[in-house]
């Protein structure tokens, strides 16, 4: 069976209810689907083992997806949700120590040059994330790296949307003046007017 993110037409089971109900197809469906990003943003906030936390999360998945309720956007929600926390509490317990870019982010290379600029740029991003404040690195890896919306991101942080807003416009603005500090030149969709 093929699962969308779409909310299922009337007799048909959604993502979390599959799960819920323990099709293995739709376990797969939900690691081909989130672990690339959770590895994502394992990385992106310095976890040590990456695949670990990726496998962990699943097992807290599986554990707690009797108590879920919710349609498969309030899944995806959930399940970034038990990613934030497990990220939270491994960045607790250990030193910070970065370890690359999300898959998604350091794929398609064609050759050594454009390997080299690419490693040379992820280093950059990852390097000037520093300079953010705990709530704005957060916000932006969120946004992101999991790409999700604000609502969501205010869920899982437990904060308010307007909130979110703000931290995210001022991390981005202090990201893009530190690579272009930098030397990198940021692309004109991403400049502002003025």
């Amino acid at each position: 069976m093929v699962y969308t993110a779409r909310q299922p037409r009337t007799g048909e089971k959604g993502l979390a209810a599959a799960a819920r109900d323990g099709d293995d197809d739709a376990w797969k469906h939900i690691v081909r689907e989130f672990g690339p990003t959770i590895r994502g943003l394992a990385r992106a906030k310095g976890v040590n083992d990456p695949d670990d936390l990726t496998q962990d999360v699943f097992t807290a998945m599986a554990r707690s997806i009797s108590r879920f309720q919710g349609d498969d956007a309030a899944f995806r929600t959930w399940t970034y949700s038990i990613a934030y926390r497990q990220i939270v509490n491994r960045w607790r317990a250990r030193d910070r120590e970065f370890v690359g870019l999300p898959d998604r982010l350091a794929t398609n290379e064609p050759g050594p040059e454009a390997q080299a600029m690419r490693a040379s740029t992820a280093e950059a991003c990852i390097e000037a994330l520093d300079i953010l404040a705990d709530n704005e690195r957060d916000v932006v890896i969120l946004s992101v790296i999991a790409d999700l919306p604000t609502s969501d991101i205010a869920l899982i942080l437990d904060t308010t949307q307007g909130n979110i807003r703000v931290l995210k416009s001022r991390g981005l603005r202090r990201l893009r003046n530190r690579l272009t500090q930098n030397g990198y030149e940021v692309p004109r969709s991403e400049r502002k007017a003025g």
